[in-house]
């Protein structure tokens, strides 16, 4: 009789009478309604095998808590005293225990679950930690030995530079010798250039003077000669081509 029971307040699709409950049991699509039991987080999740055990226990739960209601709504009122209602109270206690069950194992399923979602961020953390070190170990290697590299051709370029400006002060020294000694050949030159020009300026004055002075003194010879000659008159001699 209790079995009869049981299975009719399952297995009926008409909703009960005091708690006004639907059933619980497949549908005419044949999939069970209790998606709408579940959270909204479960509902979201990506894993399969998981979304599926959890629509199981749902399930379990829902019959677990709504079966106690169908077999009161069964029995009525008048049934509470006798063994029907004790075996009604006892399935009570048993689905209220199956349920705290599955309710601990879902929360012991999530805390498991965090703890693996913790444990590979710290390992994909620690992880990326140790290529970030490597890698920035791997540069800084690179740029040392780059920098190394440039500042020993760096030394070697300012010996070369510095070769190269001795080499010029020396050379710079050298064309100033050299233009001081020009300067001196040049001013010594010149000097002497001069004192032989004035020499000959004076000895030019001194032989015109001379000739000026043979020039009258040939005038006045002929002057007084004139009487003897038959040449011609004095004005025929000009005093100015003489002196020239």
């Amino acid at each position: 009789m209790f079995n009869s029971v049981v299975a009719a307040a399952v297995t009926s699709g008409r909703s009960c009478a005091c708690c006004g409950l639907s059933r619980v049991g497949p549908t005419r699509t044949g999939r069970r309604s209790v998606s709408r039991s579940l959270p909204g987080e479960m509902q979201t999740c990506r894993n399969p095998n998981l979304l599926a055990t959890a629509n199981n226990w749902a399930h379990r739960i829902v019959n677990a808590i709504v079966l106690p209601f169908r077999l009161q709504c069964s029995f009525g009122k008048g049934t509470r005293n006798g063994p029907r209602f004790f075996v009604f109270v006892v399935n009570c206690f048993l689905t209220c225990s199956v349920a705290a069950d599955i309710q601990t194992m879902l929360e012991e399923t999530q805390l498991k679950f965090e703890e693996e979602r913790q444990n590979s961020l710290k390992v994909l953390s620690n992880t990326s930690k140790e290529q970030c070190e490597s890698s920035l170990n791997e540069e800084y290697s690179k740029f040392q030995e780059t920098y190394d590299t440039f500042c020993k051709e760096k030394d070697a370029h300012m010996q070369t530079f510095r070769d190269l400006l001795s080499k010029v002060e020396v050379e710079k020294k050298k064309l100033l010798e050299k233009y001081e000694h020009h300067m001196e050949e040049e001013t010594n030159t010149l000097s002497e250039l001069d004192e032989t020009i004035s020499e000959k300026v004076t000895h030019a004055e001194h032989s015109v003077r001379r000739v000026n002075q043979d020039g009258k003194s040939f005038i006045v010879f002929r002057k007084s000669t004139g009487l003897f000659l038959d040449c011609g008159s004095d004005d025929d001699f000009d005093l100015d081509e003489w002196r020239c």
